[in-house]
């Protein structure tokens, strides 16, 4: 699965967004409850990809 989102981040805060982690954890817990297992949680981002500049953040879950 892979979730990718465009947003222009605080850049004076080292670290990501509260909103971003969380909606992350709601597909993470999601998945397992639905009893599959998380292999790994890759996250890459690619700035300046987005209308003045916001940053694009993709993130690559697999799970089984």
């Amino acid at each position: 699965m892979v979730a990718r989102v465009l947003r222009d981040f605080d850049r004076q805060v080292f670290g990501a967004d509260q909103k971003y982690n969380e909606q992350i954890n709601e597909v993470l817990n999601g998945l397992q409850d639905k009893g599959l297992e998380i292999i790994r949680v890759e996250t890459n981002s690619v700035p300046n990809q987005g209308i003045g500049g916001a940053d694009r953040y993709d993130t690559l879950i697999t799970y089984r």
